[in-house]
């Protein structure tokens, strides 16, 4: 089916986005939503991978209930604009401490071939939930997002003097990445014998046991910056070496003979893009909940919004006349600069207009008469040079330094918080929730508290619950039980609900699932 989601009003409807759909390698579970409108009762939706690649939803209720409670319910995939491309409404009797499941609804790989399924990668579920009255009471709506983490990195890679590039010769590229250290890639690129067709090798060294998803895409880059020979595979690296090999569409002599357009300067271009991703999630929250009309208008702006490509991690582009790297010589060459920001002993000579527009804090001190305005000069103590430099350099060009680890993320999600760069404190949430270990974890945890930042914070608590044995017998769990009580008591709480809620103890749970 295919209809746009309509204006009938219903008791609440929940919308679930999955960002970066295609990495997820496990069951993955929506942040639960509280539908006020239905007794105050609790739901969360489940995704369940299938051996067939299929999936199946299954919506689940956490609550007590002391008298049997009969809803209807309808649950639908979305595609772009809201269409609804396959759904089903089913009506269910909830009986106190019953979990009757029946059949999940099943949906099968194909459907996502579907380019309109999955815009921007990202899958979207709405579920309503209603009771059978001749009235509807007031419309409740709640929004969540669920991120899968993953780094993108794309380059541009120069293949000089391709004419004389012979069979069995190998060109190769180290790749780097920021998020995943443990993982070291090489590509290399080779000339089959025969027809001459142009092979590709990934080798790869994997240092933890959690398997790595990569997909890479290689096309060739014209004189017209326009993409051919598009290549796409997606590889697993397991512990250890591992390498693949692929063959290309693409010929030696097919390549030549159309030099002009294709090898300038006897120089091939090849465009990279890497997706690498462990599959774990860095994001899972509640966005926003309304009523009423409120709910209805942001119903409608949920289903009509096509998604954007979600932030991946940390991005890497190489195109020399972009308007991200020009922003960046500007940051370094200091062009037309009219303010100075001294950090120490370290000066930034910067430009007003571009502060203004990317941080708030800097506006009020350049729009106000404070020192700053006075003396043409901004004064930080509390930072770093070095923070202070990669902060600016988001302000400018809006990248993260390819050279961080999770110490850096930290201070700068810090500075990113204290001058109001909203962009920069999302990639570094990210960035430390793909690099929690048991060593940082608390300190992390301390700063999402202190920031309140809810993801980051319930991605560690996660983090602790998985990894309990080995955390409480740290170092770092012993003085942070000592030094932030209060918070270690509320963590531990929380992990204890969370061990009664999964053991059927509290609360009692009823499943409903449901099927086409």
């Amino acid at each position: 089916m295919s209809d746009v989601v309509g204006s009938q009003k219903v008791d609440f409807t929940f919308v679930w986005r999955i960002e970066n759909f295609s990495l997820i390698r496990q069951r993955c579970a929506s942040p639960i939503f509280i539908a006020d409108t239905l007794r105050t009762s609790r739901w969360r939706l489940y995704l369940n991978l299938q051996d067939d690649k299929s999936q199946d939803f299954e919506l689940v209720q956490f609550d007590k209930k002391e008298l049997p409670v009969y809803l209807f319910y309808e649950l639908s995939i979305l595609g772009d604009g809201g269409l609804k491309e396959k759904s089903v409404a089913l009506s269910k009797l909830f009986m106190h401490k019953s979990s009757y499941p029946t059949p999940p609804l099943q949906i099968p790989q194909d459907i996502f071939n579907k380019r309109e399924i999955l815009p921007g990668d990202t899958l979207t579920v709405l579920c309503k939930i209603w009771e059978p009255k001749e009235q509807f009471l007031e419309m409740g709506f709640s929004f969540a997002r669920t991120r899968i983490g993953a780094e993108r990195k794309s380059f541009i890679w120069s293949i000089e003097n391709f004419s004389t590039f012979q069979e069995y010769e190998e060109r190769t590229i180290s790749v780097e990445l920021c998020s995943y250290r443990e993982l070291s890639l090489a590509i290399i690129l080779c000339l089959a014998s025969g027809r001459g067709e142009i092979e590709i090798k990934v080798e790869g060294n994997n240092d933890e046991t959690v398997d790595f998803t990569i997909v890479l895409g290689i096309s060739v880059q014209n004189i017209n910056d326009e993409v051919v020979y598009p290549f796409k595979e997606e590889l697993t690296f397991a512990k250890g070496k591992k390498t693949f090999y692929f063959v290309t569409c693409m010929l030696k002599e097919d390549l030549i003979a159309n030099k002009d357009l294709l090898l300038p300067d006897d120089v091939l271009s090849l465009k990279c893009v890497l997706v690498v991703s462990k599959g774990a999630i860095v994001l899972n929250e509640i966005e926003r909940t309304t009523y009423g009309a409120d709910a209805e208008i942001d119903l409608a702006a949920a289903l009509t919004n096509t998604p954007e490509p979600p932030f991946l991690g940390n991005e890497a582009h190489s195109s020399s006349n972009s308007f991200t790297n020009d922003m960046r010589h500007l940051f370094e060459d200091k062009y037309h600069a009219d303010i100075s920001l001294r950090v120490r002993n370290e000066t930034f000579n910067l430009h007003k207009a571009i502060l203004s527009a990317r941080s708030s804090v800097f506006k009020t001190m350049l729009d106000t008469d404070m020192a700053e305005k006075l003396t043409n000069t901004i004064e930080i103590d509390d930072f770093e040079p070095d923070i202070i430099r990669r902060l600016l350099l988001y302000v400018y060009s809006d990248t993260l330094d390819s050279n961080i680890d999770w110490k850096n993320a930290f201070n700068l999600y810090l500075a990113a918080e204290k001058y109001a760069v909203l962009g920069l404190k999302e990639k570094c949430s990210c960035f430390l929730k793909m690099n929690l270990n048991t060593e940082n974890v608390c300190e992390i945890i301390v700063l999402a508290d202190m920031l309140k930042d809810e993801g980051l914070k319930n991605y560690a608590q996660s983090f602790i619950q998985d990894r309990a044995s080995a955390v409480i017998i740290s170092d770092e769990w012993k003085l942070f039980t000592q030094e932030h009580a209060q918070l270690a008591i509320e963590i531990l709480t929380h992990l204890c609900m969370n061990k009664m809620e999964c053991e059927g103890k509290f609360p009692s749970i009823v499943i409903l699932s449901y099927s086409l």
